[in-house]
């Protein structure tokens, strides 16, 4: 705290339909087609648009794995199953005298599942880790600057 300025620090969640990155990465199809698509756990079938079923294939195969076809469906499966349930999360910090907001800045946008988490809280430590002290000196230094204009 600075000249009563208090900083608050909280997670802003974007549950837009459809993750803002995903339509770079799978694109929905009518119906299912052997080699080229992946189906989705809700039953959609999607076209991998970043690197195609046969292309993950023939890497697989080039490694020498056991069954390439197999494991590349399953990786590519997984990957659209992730983007299908994960959502955007950014820290949000904002700077208040006498609670009156004075400044506020976010953080880069993360990606959040309860695949990977157990809650919140664990991204939120990370973002923090990541952008927490850098974007607290931003906004104490807009919230010192705009007390300053206010009282000009």
């Amino acid at each position: 705290m600075s000249n009563g300025i208090q900083i608050s620090m909280t997670i802003r969640e974007f549950h837009d339909e459809g993750y803002y990155f995903f339509t770079d990465q799978f694109k929905r199809v009518d119906k299912h087609e052997g080699g080229v698509t992946v189906k989705s756990s809700d039953g959609g079938d999607y076209e991998p648009l970043q690197t195609s079923l046969s292309e993950l294939t023939k890497d697989y195969a080039r490694q020498g794995r056991e069954n390439p076809s197999r494991e590349a469906y399953e990786s590519l499966q997984k990957e659209l199953n992730h983007y299908l349930t994960c959502y955007g999360v950014q820290l949000v910090v904002r700077a208040y005298k006498c609670n009156v907001l004075l400044a506020e800045e976010t953080s880069a946008l993360y990606d959040f599942s309860y695949e990977y988490y157990d809650d919140l809280s664990d991204i939120q430590a990370i973002i923090k880790a990541d952008y927490g002290d850098w974007l607290k000196e931003q906004v104490m230094k807009e919230a010192q600057n705009k007390l300053k204009q206010l009282c000009e």
